[in-house]
């Protein structure tokens, strides 16, 4: 009676200690699964001493922790945390269950010793098995950091600490753990999950993305992952060549991303694998190997994440200008954001940093609005090295309608249907010129500058219709050759053979940093073709009103000392 006794307190020890990992759901047995590792599981790593499916990690008697009766020491490894500017939480050595899951999946120790054995010699973990960890941390989803603290420091798309009593639990710290999404002795799910992941359906448990489950990648499924996988030399369990929602673009261990836990090690390589038009219907590979193009991924990037557009370290990503969580298939809204910029940081006119930009020329001034930011092929101008973002903002002595809108009254040769106030987008000039298969938006084009259509610069131009198309989308061609906005625009674009470009900034010119009379109507000559009136070394243009002004400037060996013009 005396033995039965001691027998049941012993049972009751045993399954006190194993509670803290028993999920309110049925189980599957521990017997059934990988971690099962005792003398009926045929394989080299096996606990030879101490049969039994539950002696490999726990003992009734004499155990290394006073929790879980744990059978096996800590690893003494000095592990590399994962780091991030997005965790908002300190990331330290790793502790609690976490060490625990580690002693076996760092690859330090053996598995099959039991307590009171070497664990030292023996089978362990290597590189070749898909479940090994290893000591840098780095690479996976971190573990032992206090969430709460995460929350606190700023990260709003986390779920509250208070919700998660469901498949994902924080330990009694309130600590993220491997035990967290993984239960070591329930394998229904696979890889030891506590919920089905075929969809990200774990991960949104804590990371709730605003307006993620409308987007687009949410629903996104990525084929032939495993071949991509093997290319980039990542390991990866066989069997999951389709991923979906979160999975497919993330992966949990061993990303050769790191911080960003991406699936591929480059983001550009990543989104490529579904924009190349073959799973996506749009080609974003092709627009990105036009002449003109973006240089995304070009630069290595020193910061990892879309929060501080004013560090200029050459780096273009297509996270600058498309949130993954929130991106979508809606078009825009009159001069709102098109779907694919939903969710997306920007500066606006000012210099001020939106954390959600409003519109799109926001999202464009992140970058636009560095002075050091001026393309090889610029035009040299009398106003010169102006930040895009201050071409168009106020004060201007003249810019196009981007961020101020502007009246017919002042743009005579306006086609028919853009009457009254109005303004215009960015990628209503800068985007795809349509050909290859290109994306829309200003990815990349055959044209310079990136624009839709071609605009020609420069001297020597035969007027065409298609030689000024892209000016031709808004200002009618009759009207301008019929000198109705100006006497001499026949003589000067058709007989002179002078582009637009020579005389107009199609920017904007601001008012603070010359006369604004000089400029008005976006005069603001190229230097490579005007030269100073020889009298008095001026370059100038000076309005006198609607249709009336005159010039100072020699050009094609022609002084014109204040040459007027007017109707």
């Amino acid at each position: 009676m005396l033995f039965n006794k001691r027998a049941l307190l012993i049972t009751l020890g045993v399954v006190s200690a194993f509670a803290w990992a028993i999920p309110a759901r049925s189980q599957s047995s521990v017997v059934d699964t990988k971690h099962n590792l005792s003398l009926s599981v045929i394989g080299p790593a096996q606990n030879t001493h101490y049969p039994g499916a539950c002696s490999m990690c726990h003992a009734a008697h004499g155990s290394f922790g006073p929790q879980q009766m744990w059978a096996r020491p800590d690893s003494l490894a000095v592990y590399q945390p994962y780091q991030s500017e997005s965790i908002k939480a300190y990331v330290g050595q790793p502790t609690g269950a976490s060490k625990r899951c580690l002693s076996c999946h760092d690859g330090t120790l053996a598995l099959a010793p039991s307590h009171g054995e070497n664990f030292g010699a023996g089978v362990r973990l290597t590189e070749a098995s898909s479940s090994y960890i290893g000591t840098d941390l780095r690479d996976d989803h971190p573990v032992s950091f206090s969430y709460i603290e995460s929350i606190s420091s700023g990260r709003r798309d986390l779920a509250p600490a208070s919700a998660l009593t469901g498949p994902v639990k924080l330990d009694r710290a309130g600590f993220v753990q491997c035990t967290s999404c993984h239960d070591p002795h329930d394998n229904t799910y696979g890889h030891f999950l506590t919920q089905p992941n075929r969809n990200g359906e774990l991960c949104v448990n804590c990371h709730q993305f605003s307006g993620f489950m409308a987007a687009t990648h949410a629903t996104v499924t990525l084929s032939g992952a495993n071949g991509l996988l093997r290319a980039a030399g990542v390991r990866q369990p066989v069997g999951e060549d389709t991923r979906s929602g979160c999975n497919a673009c993330h992966l949990s261990h061993t990303s050769p991303s790191r911080e960003q836990l991406l699936l591929l090690d480059e983001e550009k390589t990543l989104c490529l694998a579904c924009h190349d038009g073959r799973q996506a219907q749009s080609n974003i590979a092709a627009a990105l190997n036009k002449p003109y193009a973006h240089p995304v991924g070009m630069m290595p990037r020193l910061t990892q994440t879309d929060t501080d557009p004013f560090i200029d370290d050459g780096s273009v990503e297509c996270s600058d200008c498309h949130n993954p969580h929130r991106s979508n298939a809606a078009s825009s809204t009159g001069l709102g954001l098109p779907g694919a910029m939903v969710g997306v940081s920007g500066v606006d006119e000012s210099g001020n940093l939106r954390e959600n930009a409003m519109f799109e020329y926001q999202v464009c001034f992140k970058c636009h609005s560095r002075e050091s930011n001026q393309s090889l092929d610029h035009i040299i101008r009398q106003v010169d090295n102006v930040p895009v973002s201050r071409q168009f903002a106020q004060p201007s002595a003249s810019a196009h309608p981007v961020i101020t809108p502007a009246s017919r009254a002042n743009s005579p040769s306006l086609r028919r249907g853009l009457n009254g106030l109005t303004r215009i987008t960015c990628s209503d000039c800068h985007g795809g010129d349509g050909s290859g298969g290109g994306a829309a938006g200003p990815h990349g084009s055959r044209f310079p500058f990136i624009l839709k259509q071609e605009y020609r610069a420069g001297d020597e131009v035969s007027e065409s219709a298609s030689a000024y198309a892209l000016c031709y989308q808004c200002h009618d061609r009759i009207s301008i050759l019929n000198d109705e906005s100006f006497r001499y625009h026949q003589r000067h674009v058709v007989q002179g053979r002078v582009s637009c470009s020579v005389c107009h900034d199609a920017h904007g010119v601001p008012a603070d940093r010359d006369d604004p009379a000089r400029h008005q109507f976006l005069m603001n000559f190229d230097l490579s073709i005007v030269q100073p009136e020889i009298k008095s070394g001026r370059i100038d243009y000076i309005s006198l009103g609607p249709r009336s002004g005159y010039c100072n400037l020699n050009c094609h060996g022609e002084n014109h000392e204040r040459r007027g013009y007017g109707l």
